[in-house]
């Protein structure tokens, strides 16, 4: 599996058990790497409006001002660690997780736990041929185009189930 290359897809995304970061989908591998940088910048917006709302007293945007800080912090953290991924997938560092797509056997759907879950956010779960899984903040109808067209030219069959998709290993020759 080559170390960087060009991603075809990338998208901010928490992998379960490796926290917050980004989800890079490469021709023959998938990978996510762990960034803080997202977290940090919500923190660092609240903070700054919401601070500044004293300041400005009464009439100050409050705690919902603090609430917006947050969201344009952590999408300007996402931004940048978007930006970082590539470099560190191709330096294979520490915080990075690599799927090589010729190990992956299926591609579930599953509704988000907890408050992402009432909300209708989903999860996707990339099982491989170890069983191995690698649960993906993300949708896969986000990503099923991408992804079954990266399989496909890696010599994968990719069938739809009513769950999500199964990836069979084409035969050579």
């Amino acid at each position: 599996m080559s170390g960087g290359g060009i991603p075809i897809r990338t998208q901010a995304a928490r992998l379960w058990g490796h926290g917050q970061g980004t989800m890079l989908l490469y021709p023959d591998k998938l990978a996510h790497v762990s960034s803080a940088v997202a977290g940090v910048g919500g923190a660092a917006g609240f903070i700054a409006v919401f601070a500044a709302s004293f300041a400005v007293g009464p009439g100050g945007p409050g705690a919902l001002g603090g609430a917006i800080g947050a969201g344009g912090g952590w999408l300007i953290g996402a931004a940048i660690a978007k930006r970082q991924a590539a470099r560190k997938v191709a330096a294979a560092g520490s915080g990075v997780t690599l799927i090589p797509l010729a190990s992956i056997a299926s591609l579930q759907a599953m509704k988000s736990v907890g408050i992402g879950g009432a909300l209708g956010g989903q999860s996707l779960v990339v099982t491989t041929t170890d069983g191995e899984e690698y649960r993906f903040g993300v949708k896969l109808d986000k990503w099923s185009a991408d992804l079954t067209s990266a399989l496909a030219a890696c010599g994968q069959e990719v069938h739809a189930t009513p769950q999500g998709m199964t990836v069979i290993s084409a035969p050579t020759g």
